[in-house]
């Protein structure tokens, strides 16, 4: 397997200079050129705009705000964040399932049942009716910033995992996946009546740690 440890600095946080209750509006995507990859041109907010502290970043087909280094993150990696996160937010549980890793979904259909009595479409469920109460009705993905963690998390993620989905999950994920990533996240949303971001999962002002796995061509995650 081509193991990719990303080691970059850290760049500007989202959410800790400015982004709180930071006024957005979704982008109008009507005059922007996506292109091949799936985002548009760069954009670099001029000093007196109220989001130049944030930094620069590329629009998604759906609006949402991109922020990465091209050179660390594929865009096809953001544009796969965009789609999983999105799934809860629109109840789209076939997509969700095909954003997760095959043997984390099959554990997952294992364990469930029979530790909670329920299976993992009523825990999807369970969570998107969670996120909507949190974020105070219906709402939309904004901003997605994918930053480099300062060290490599992966061993100590998949030994969470190893309760339900074996010790030698991590090792296999890492024999079977082309490339690996760790990713430090942070994703703002705005509910229908609001016209401020807020943070989409709570206490994560300092971002939140997540594994993906690439093969294929496709991304998957572990959650």
């Amino acid at each position: 397997m081509k193991y990719r440890r990303l080691a970059a600095a850290l760049t500007a946080a989202l959410c800790c200079a400015g982004l709180f209750g930071c006024s957005s509006t979704k982008a109008d995507t009507s005059s922007v050129v996506i292109h091949e990859d799936g985002a548009g041109d760069l954009v670099e907010p001029a000093e007196d705009d109220p989001e130049y502290s944030l930094g620069s970043y590329r629009c998604s087909a759906g609006g949402v705000k991109l922020y990465y280094d091209e050179e660390t993150y594929p865009t096809s990696l953001m544009l796969y964040f965009e789609k999983l996160f999105g799934t809860y937010a629109d109840r789209d549980y076939d997509t969700y399932r095909s954003c997760i890793w095959p043997a984390y979904v099959e554990a997952m259909d294992e364990y469930l049942p029979k530790e909670f009595d329920y299976d993992l479409t009523t825990s999807f469920e369970q969570r998107c009716d969670t996120l909507q109460v949190e974020m105070g009705g219906s709402y939309r993905l904004t901003r997605i910033k994918a930053d480099v963690p300062e060290e490599d998390f992966s061993d100590e993620f998949f030994s969470q995992l190893s309760p339900i989905c074996g010790d030698d999950f991590g090792e296999k994920v890492k024999e079977e996946a082309d490339n690996l990533y760790c990713v430090q996240l942070y994703i703002m949303v705005m509910n229908e009546t609001d016209t401020t971001d807020q943070l989409f999962f709570k206490n994560t002002d300092k971002g939140m740690g997540i594994v993906v796995a690439e093969k294929d061509g496709q991304y998957y995650a572990f959650c």
